[in-house]
């Protein structure tokens, strides 16, 4: 009789086990996996490579870190090339680089969390958070328009040049919240929501927008809300004479082949965090980033976001004014943006930084990839550009269902 009562017990718990673990949602942390293992063909992610392989060859491009991830398991990591050509360092894996406007999608992202938590309301207008912005000038502009690039700001560069200097009456200067204050006697040239415009001088404004609501520094806020929750240990803003060892120069087209825009030791342009670019980090970090989004917001247990707020920052918010093909088989004749986000009709949506950084995510696909260089957006870019060659290649190594 104790014998079958114990066994009944053992039954019963082994079955609780079993319908707990499958009642866990997946955690969808990314991790080394095999292609066949998430239906993908090895010798069509190396034709992938080898394309852009002999781009590296015939020095169209320095160096390069590829990313591919599918249902979580990374099935390409690979650095080809160089970080420092001069010094014969190579590129690897775990080169730290400049990511420039891929920082966007992370500060809009810290916005929507703001929002989330009851700190701020994204069709607010942005002068009842900043006080500068509270004027004739600046009504009628909101969060959101700032998000989606509709603000209707004009201004050439990041900040107004020169920046500010410290001074009795400004102690602090230069600071983000300073040098953003300094649009405000600035007219936007269209009004809100009237027309798309790529504006970094918004997102700087946002970037001051979360340390105003928040009460930290924005590098505070991206680190304790963001980094440290989806493991992006190797993600920074201002780094130190380590991180500087790892990171790769920064290399920029001219008349004689390559120039050096950036070295390893250069430091950061501005001397504070900013929302329009500015981050460093490993091309690991970026795709767990990327993940999250995948994820519906998610990472480790770890929520984000929202389900909502992905849904918002990767809908078609607003389209672009001119004709675009994010890539040919799809015949997406038109381009829209979410927050900062360029979004296909097909769902897909993807990022570029200038010095030559793209990602995109395809839900559609379960498939986030990265291709990260440091020789500047114009050798990646363009409809029949190496970026949307490269997607294609790694969209042809998915298997076909029988």
């Amino acid at each position: 009789m104790m014998r079958k009562i114990l066994r009944s017990q053992i039954f019963s718990l082994s079955f609780l086990l079993v319908w707990t673990f499958q009642a866990l949602p997946a955690q969808n942390i990314l991790t080394p996996g095999e292609p066949f293992e998430v239906g993908m063909s090895r010798e069509k992610l190396q034709k992938a490579v080898n394309v852009v392989s002999e781009m590296v060859k015939r020095q169209k491009i320095q160096g390069v870190v590829l990313l591919v991830a599918r249902n979580s398991r990374i099935v390409l990591h690979k650095a080809l090339g160089w970080r420092n050509k001069e010094k014969l360092l190579p590129m690897k894996t775990s080169t730290l680089l400049r990511i420039a406007s891929n920082t966007k999608p992370i500060l809009a992202a810290a916005v929507q969390i703001l929002s989330e938590d009851g700190y701020l309301l994204l069709d607010n207008e942005i002068g009842r958070y900043l006080p500068s912005f509270k004027n004739y000038r600046y009504r009628g502009m909101t969060i959101r328009h700032l998000l989606n690039h509709t603000s209707g700001l004009r201004i050439p560069g990041l900040f107004l040049e020169p920046l500010m200097k410290k001074s009795p009456k400004y102690p602090d200067a230069p600071s983000l919240q300073l040098e953003v204050s300094r649009f405000s006697k600035l007219s936007p040239e269209t009004q809100p929501g009237e027309k798309y415009s790529y504006s970094n001088a918004g997102y700087n404004i946002l970037g001051a927008l979360v340390e105003v609501c928040s009460g930290q520094a924005l590098e505070q806020f991206l680190r304790e809300k963001i980094y440290q929750p989806l493991g992006m240990k190797q993600t920074f803003h201002h780094p130190n004479s380590e991180m500087i060892g790892r990171m790769s120069v920064v290399y920029e087209p001219d008349d004689k082949g390559w120039k050096i825009r950036f070295h390893q030791k250069s430091p950061s342009i501005f001397p504070f965090t900013r929302g329009s670019g500015g981050v460093i980090c490993s091309a690991l970090d970026y795709a767990k980033f990327c993940q999250m989004f995948l994820n519906r917001g998610n990472y480790n247990g770890n929520r984000i976001l929202s389900k909502k707020s992905v849904t918002e920052a990767t809908s078609q918010q607003v389209r672009i004014n001119r004709s675009f093909n994010l890539i040919e088989e799809y015949n997406a004749q038109e381009a829209y943006r979410g927050f900062t986000w360029n979004v296909s009709n097909q769902g897909i949506y993807t990022c570029g930084g200038g010095h030559g950084t793209f990602a995109w995510v395809d839900p559609n696909r379960q498939l986030i990839g990265l291709i990260f260089t440091q020789s500047g957006y114009q050798a990646i870019s363009g409809r029949k550009g190496l970026s949307i060659q490269f997607m294609q290649l790694v969209n042809s190594a998915i298997k076909k269902q029988n």
